[in-house]
């Protein structure tokens, strides 16, 4: 059995990474995909901020909540995922259930957040996540 802590910092580290056979091994071994480090950053956070879908479709399959909040700022998986322009994990977050409609600590929807991306950083992916966001639940992918 892994202790707390031997949960907590490999599983995040390996979603991060997008190891995904590193996940598979630590989640058949027990690990919690709800728990949180001191900020309440989840493995299910580490894999949408940075794109890496099969991470997150992994964390989701074994039942990541799919809304958990990161501390101080509020902010959840897909407004992450769409902060970093990544529309790949922005349906899957949407298709699993994520609430396009909470917000963080500011007040902003991950469409709004996405939205103030753009504008600061124009990248190409983002009119992908935009669109996705704004469609409640007709997702052209």
């Amino acid at each position: 059995m892994l202790t707390r802590i031997s949960r907590r910092q490999p599983l995040i580290l390996a979603s991060f990474e997008n190891r995904t056979s590193v996940l598979e091994l630590l989640l058949r071994a027990g690990a919690n995909v709800q728990l949180q480090q001191r900020h309440g950053l989840t493995a299910l956070h580490a894999a949408a901020q940075h794109g890496n879908a099969q991470a997150v479709g992994m964390m989701l399959a074994a039942d990541a909540q799919v809304d958990a909040r990161h501390q101080p700022s509020g902010l959840t998986a897909l407004m992450l995922a769409a902060q970093h322009g990544h529309a790949a994990v922005v349906k899957l977050l949407l298709e699993a259930g994520a609430d396009r409609r909470l917000q963080d600590k500011a007040g902003d929807t991950a469409m709004a957040i996405e939205q103030g991306m753009h504008t600061q950083m124009k990248w190409a992916n983002r009119t992908n996540c935009r669109d996705r966001l704004a469609k409640p639940f007709a997702l052209v992918y």
